[in-house]
């Protein structure tokens, strides 16, 4: 699902983590997280919903207080404005498919609440 337009463009790195552009519409971004073994992604606290698709590797993800494991074809949704942390626990890359709505869709994963 890597889209080449966009593969060299918006890419971050940090210790033991790669976080990239992978293809961005109208509706979506997408971006590729790479988490090398035994290190850990503190993600900034998103304004927007996320999911988070597991392609490879395995590991945890914590939301605030709660903590979800990762391995392959796993899916986590996670709302706005929560802190979260995802660790690489196992002894190879943890690749994960992160989406996140345009920015005008911040209710795009969650019902607004009435």
């Amino acid at each position: 699902m890597i889209d080449k337009d966009h593969s060299d463009t918006k890419h971050k790195t940090r210790s033991g983590v790669t976080r990239k552009m992978a293809h961005e519409d109208a509706s979506s971004r997408y971006f590729e997280i790479v988490i090398e073994p035994q290190a850990t992604y503190h993600k900034s606290v998103n304004v927007l919903d996320t999911c988070l698709y597991v392609v490879e590797g395995s590991g945890t993800l914590v939301i605030g207080d709660d903590t979800y494991p990762l391995r392959p074809s796993s899916f986590n949704s996670s709302p706005a404005r929560f802190p979260q942390v995802i660790s690489n626990t196992g002894s190879e890359p943890l690749r994960i498919l992160e989406i996140q709505p345009s920015q005008g869709g911040a209710n795009y994963f969650y019902p607004v609440p009435r």
